[in-house]
C-alpha cells in the first residue's frame, strides 16, 4: 500500500485541543483509518509547557496509524506526509517495529517550502534577481513532479533543468544533460545559497522521484 497521512485540528498551533490524523491509500483515495487525539495524550516538554501541540498530535497520530496498519498485516510501500521532519523522525524511530519505509513529501508542501526558501535567499546581497523567478520555479517544480511521475523519472533530473532555462538554454543533447546539470547545480548551489549546506543544495541532494503524481520522496 502507498499511504498518505495528514492531520487536522479544532484550532491551529498552540491552542489546538482536539486533533485527528487520517490515513488514506494514495492511489485509490480510500480512507483506511482515523485516529482522534486530545492534546493531553501527547505529553509536555521538560519545563511543563505544551509546545507545537498540533505537530505533537500529528506525530502521535501517525505512530498509532502505523501500529494499526501493522496489526492488520498490511504491507506498506511508502508513506506520504506534509513536509514535517518530526514525522520523518517518527517513522525512523519505528523502523524496528515496522521496518524502513520510503517517506514522501506531498508536492504542495514542498512547492510552498521552495518558495519560502527562495524568498529568504533573494534577500541576500546580490541575490535580489531570484525574486522574479520564484513563481516560475514553483511552477517548474510542479511540472517536474508530474512529468517524473508519468515517466518514472527522477524528479531531480527534471527540476534541475531550471538551471539551464534561466540561462536561456532550452535545448541540449540528452546524453550530456546529467553531466551539464551536475556541474551547473554544484556551481549554483554555492552561489545562490552562499554556503555548501544551503537551502537549494539541500533540496537537490535529498529529493528523488515519488511513486505517484504530486509526490516527492525525501529520505532525511
Amino acid at each position: 500500500l502507498h499511504l498518505a497521512a495528514d492531520g487536522s485540528y479544532d484550532s491551529r498551533g498552540y491552542s489546538a485541543l482536539i486533533g485527528k490524523v487520517v490515513l488514506a491509500e494514495a492511489r485509490t483515495k480510500l480512507v483506511l483509518h482515523t485516529e482522534v487525539l486530545h492534546r493531553s495524550e501527547t505529553g509536555t516538554t521538560s519545563d511543563g509547557l505544551i509546545t507545537s501541540i498540533s505537530t505533537r498530535m500529528e506525530v502521535e497520530g501517525l505512530r498509532r496509524l502505523m501500529r494499526w496498519v501493522q496489526a492488520q498485516g498490511l504491507q506498506i510501500g511508502s508513506v506520504t506526509t506534509d513536509r514535517s521532519r518530526a514525522l520523518g523522525a517518527a517513522l525512523r524511530e519505528m523502523e524496528p517495529q515496522i521496518g524502513a519505509i520510503p517517506h514522501y513529501y506531498d508536492g504542495w508542501h514542498l512547492a510552498k517550502w521552495l518558495g519560502n526558501e527562495l524568498r529568504k535567499v533573494s534577500k541576500l546581497d546580490g541575490c535580489d534577481e531570484i525574486g522574479a523567478w520564484i513563481e516560475k520555479l514553483k511552477t517548474h517544480l510542479w511540472n517536474a513532479i508530474e512529468y517524473a511521475a508519468d515517466s518514472n523519472t527522477d524528479v531531480r533530473a527534471i527540476f534541475n533543468t531550471c538551471l539551464m532555462h534561466v540561462k536561456d538554454v532550452h535545448e541540449w543533447p540528452l546524453v550530456n544533460i546529467f553531466i551539464i546539470l551536475l556541474a551547473t547545480w554544484f556551481s549554483a548551489s554555492q552561489t545562490i545559497s552562499g554556503r555548501p549546506d544551503g537551502s537549494l543544495h539541500s533540496l537537490q541532494s535529498r529529493t528523488t522521484g515519488g511513486f505517484a503524481k504530486g509526490f516527492l520522496c525525501c529520505r532525511e
